[in-house]
């Protein structure tokens, strides 16, 4: 008897949890690739903004300040240092996760460079983030 008891007991338990879990919606992985759950994407000077999806469905702009992560490397754009704006010009966004524009070298040449923000840059709950 006391192992029916406690078989019902377990079943209970069980089923109590799956209920829990079956109807709470998961939430949306906004990860990474922030330019698949963001809208209307600029750059303007070292400011990424966009109006991004939150974990509800509902939208909100936002920004972030790219300077604080991403620097020029001897003319390339890179993540992981910092102040890109005071050595870039031209910075734009294609295609809506690309950072392109004019890096100076150690020489002081102007050369082509470009980064993809998806990478790196995300969109947690409606707020731009780098991960």
């Amino acid at each position: 008897m006391k192992l029916k008891t406690l078989l019902s007991s377990i079943t209970a338990i069980c089923f109590s949890l799956f209920l829990a879990f079956a109807f709470v919606p998961a939430a949306p992985a906004f990860a990474g690739n922030f330019s698949q759950t963001c809208s209307d994407a600029t750059i303007s000077g070292s400011t990424l903004s966009a109006n991004c999806q939150r974990r509800n469905g509902s939208y909100r702009d936002t920004s972030i300040d790219l300077d604080s992560q991403i620097g020029n490397i001897n003319g390339t754009l890179e993540n992981g240092d910092h102040n890109f704006s005071q050595t870039c010009r031209g910075i734009q966004l294609i295609n809506g996760s690309i950072m392109d524009g004019e890096c100076k070298t150690r020489d002081q040449r102007w050369v082509s460079t470009s980064l993809n923000l998806d990478g790196f840059v995300d969109n947690t709950d409606g707020v731009l983030k780098f991960d």
